[in-house]
């Protein structure tokens, strides 16, 4: 080795002790700032070893003439993230708390062509600041004016960057060609797969900020007994803060604020060292906590108004913030509107909510509470438009990753209503809600939501349009109301269209008595759907159970319909009825809802499944209970002798199931229907006389029966198929009568002769009551 490279090394020696130092310095600052903007990454440093340096300068002779003061990698430090998000904060970091050469900085990504692939790293060439500490680690003079450099990676690209930094441009021969596209290739899938882990752990981030309204309260309350219970026995106080902000989130969901209040105040009275975010969300939730629970009798808001005022401070104040934090003052902001509005100083108000918009324009929720404002807020209607547009198709990504629900869906029916989609609005706030209904978050935040909706609609000039929306939101809202107080008594038979003949609506009237009995024929074509909504309300108030809505082939209310759905009403639809089966069945909103039953286009089987659930609750027409529980012995024993195989269906009546009881007792009822619709009905008598039917009669009459049968297998969720297949409630044998084998006809004609036997034998008699209907 000549004079000069044993020179440089002599002079490197003299200073090595100090590149350590800067290393160790470097590794503090990097691990203090993941630790909060970068969880869970790892940070490498080290300062370059004496062969290392003597390696460098022999390699490069000639282009390093003074290594000491040319290098600036003899201190280094590299940060491997989790994500992509995570680099580009600590990138921020090292751009605000160092100085940054950017002269001989590198950012690798930006020197790859749109077409290739390969190294994806940043190379920062830094030098500390002119400031005593950073993070509070003392800058010493002897580092202060010395360069080092810093690399930040992801875990993905460090895994491909060390394999081709090893084989390839470590490498002492050519690599072929075809190798090198193959490193290529891999690197292209890195990063790919870098990207779509991204994207991952954030959508995961969102629906973890989401997932609370899928909850019951009851399964609520029952995960916070839990974390309080973990909260209170955690050894590691470092751990708390976690669940002290999971507390927290669960207690927002059902309105419990005290528990935040105290164990937030008590936290931060601590000597628990945590990191500046977790901080920061902690006087949040704080903040949140005082401004959501306040009432007139305390002086809460004001808490609430001056911790976030502090905190807003605070994050204006520091020198970088994270993307994290950077969220936390966007929603400080907002929360400091919503509390200055609940003070009545909407001027306040309104600035916040304004300069929230300014900070982040695409985010559909702050956009809501500026319309709030809507005649300021726009210059014009055109410069809106775009806006909303916009808004929309934000939201629209929501409700594809079940992220901001339910109110993105509440928000882009208004968002449509405001752009002049009148009938595309009112259906999305029906489809809202029918969202809240399936997922049974009926809750008081729910409520909160449709309130919100309805003052909106009450300062717009009140139009027929407007009142239609309105009277659907005001309907939900009742419908929450009822559900909550559980005051739904009676059964109602509402929207009835032609299709079901006279005698079963006076069948069902003398049923269960005139003036619980409404009916709206054919709503469409006779009366405005604002009057349709009046008659559901008026059922609602009255504390009536909304019971079927029986849809007719004629019937195109596609509206009226999903609004029935939303409000938990048993939509029956006949089959061939094409545009309901097109708009209803394959709409993704009521895929495999519940009360949507899809009956044959068949008379006896739709009047079956109208009549039956009532009559398991409701009397007879002239039968009183104990002699329709003797009709119902009498039919049972008759099926127990005639039947030749055994099964627990024919156990004497004292054995049987309940479920078997009820059953047949509500088949007992039935026979009056089924007499009925002859002219027939049945009454004690102490000689009863036997009857014979026509053939005409043991026609209808069977058909009655069967339909019946056909009703009870379609609610209980059979359908139709060539293949039979119990366990998926496959059978080809439901079909209506019409297209019945006539030997299972005559099964069920033999049936109904036997009628009159059965009833004599326990002292009714059939008879024929002319004109009765």
């Amino acid at each position: 080795m000549n004079k000069t490279y044993l020179k440089h090394l002599e002079d490197y020696g003299l200073v090595y002790k100090t590149y350590i130092e800067y290393s160790i310095f470097l590794s503090d600052v990097l691990s203090k700032a993941c630790d909060s903007y970068a969880p869970k990454s790892l940070v490498q440093s080290r300062a370059k070893s004496l062969s290392s340096y003597a390696e460098k300068i022999i390699r490069k002779e000639e282009k390093i003439a003074s290594p000491l003061e040319e290098l600036t990698d003899l201190a280094g430090a590299r940060v491997i993230t989790q994500t992509k998000d995570q680099l580009d904060d600590i990138c921020e970091f090292i751009e605000h708390y160092f100085k940054v050469d950017y002269s001989n900085s590198l950012n690798k990504s930006d020197i790859l062509n749109y077409d290739q692939f390969g190294y994806m790293s940043v190379h920062y060439v830094v030098s500390v600041p002119d400031d005593n500490a950073i993070l509070g680690f003392l800058i010493t003079d002897d580092i202060r004016h010395k360069k080092a450099e810093i690399q930040v990676r992801t875990l993905l690209q460090h895994v491909w960057s060390e394999m081709d930094h090893d084989r390839f441009y470590k490498a002492s021969f050519n690599v072929p060609k075809h190798l090198r596209r193959d490193d290529y290739r891999l690197a292209a899938i890195i990063e790919n797969t870098d990207a779509l882990l991204s994207d991952l752990i954030k959508r995961i981030g969102y629906f973890e900020n989401n997932y609370t309204p899928f909850l019951s309260e009851e399964t609520i309350l029952k995960e916070l007994t839990t974390l309080k219970t973990l909260y209170n026995i955690e050894p590691d106080p470092t751990n708390k803060p976690h669940l002290l902000l999971k507390i927290s989130k669960l207690s927002s969901m059902i309105g419990e604020w005290e528990f935040t209040i105290k164990i937030g105040s008590e936290f931060l009275r601590s000597e628990i060292e945590i990191n500046d975010i977790l901080l920061t969300e902690i006087r949040y939730m704080i903040g949140q906590a005082y401004i959501m629970s306040s009432n007139p009798e305390n002086d809460y808001i004001n808490k609430g108004i001056n911790i976030m005022t502090e905190l807003l401070f605070s994050l204006d104040n520091k020198k970088f913030n994270s993307s994290k934090e950077k969220s936390l003052k966007l929603k400080t902001i907002v929360q400091l509107a919503k509390a200055y509005n609940k003070n009545k100083n909407f001027k306040e108000s309104k600035r916040l909510y304004f300069e929230a918009y300014q900070i982040d324009s695409n985010n559909p929720y702050i956009l809501e509470e500026c319309l709030h404002y809507y005649s300021e807020f726009k210059e014009n209607d055109l410069m809106i438009l775009p806006v909303l547009e916009n808004s929309i198709q934000i939201l629209n990504s929501h409700i594809d990753s079940s992220i901001e629900l339910p109110n993105a869906l509440f928000l882009k029916a208004r968002f449509n209503f405001l752009l002049g989609r009148i009938d595309i609005s009112q259906n999305e706030y029906i489809a809202a809600f029918n969202f809240c209904k399936t997922n049974k978050i009926l809750n008081d935040k729910i409520k909160q939501s449709l309130l919100k909706e309805v003052s909106f609609f009450k300062t717009l000039i009140i139009s027929k349009e407007i009142k239609t929306t309105l009277n659907i939101l005001e309907l939900f809202l009742l419908n929450i109301e009822k559900t909550h107080k559980k005051r739904f008594k009676k059964n109602i038979l509402l929207g009835v269209d032609n299709i079901i003949n006279p005698f079963l609506l006076t069948y069902y009237n003398n049923l269960i008595n005139s003036k619980n009995l409404m009916v709206s024929t054919d709503y469409v074509n006779h009366s405005s759907f604002d009057a349709f909504l009046a008659q559901l309300g008026n059922c609602i108030l009255e504390g009536n159970e909304l019971f079927f809505y029986v849809l007719g082939e004629n019937t195109n209310s596609i509206k009226g319909i999903r609004l029935l759905l939303s409000l938990g009403i048993n939509v029956i639809i006949l089959k061939d009825t094409t545009i309901v089966e097109h708009e209803i069945i394959n709409d993704s909103n009521y895929i495999n809802n519940r009360n949507i039953i899809i009956l044959p286009n068949d008379y006896a089987t739709l009047s079956a499944t109208v009549l039956q659930q009532s009559l398991q609750n409701a009397h007879s027409v002239n039968l009183k209970a104990d002699q329709i529980l003797r009709v119902a012995k009498s039919f049972h024993d008759s099926y127990v002798t005639s039947i030749k195989t055994k099964d627990i269906s024919q156990l004497p009546w004292d054995d049987l199931e309940s479920e078997l009881k009820t059953f047949n007792i509500s088949q007992a009822k039935f026979i009056e229907v089924v007499l009925a619709e002859c002219d027939y009905t049945i009454r004690e008598s102490s000689h009863p006389k036997p009857i014979h039917f026509n053939i005409q009669e043991l026609n209808t009459m069977a058909e009655m029966v069967y339909g019946k049968k056909l009703s009870s297998k379609i609610l209980d969720g059979w359908s139709y198929s060539k293949t039979e297949n119990i366990k998926e409630k496959k059978s080809s044998t439901i079909l209506p009568w019409s297209k019945l084998d006539d030997d299972i006809r005559n099964l069920e004609i033999d049936n109904i002769k036997n009628y009159s036997q059965i009833l004599n034998s326990v002292g009714f008699e059939i008879y024929k009551e002319l004109g009765r209907y």
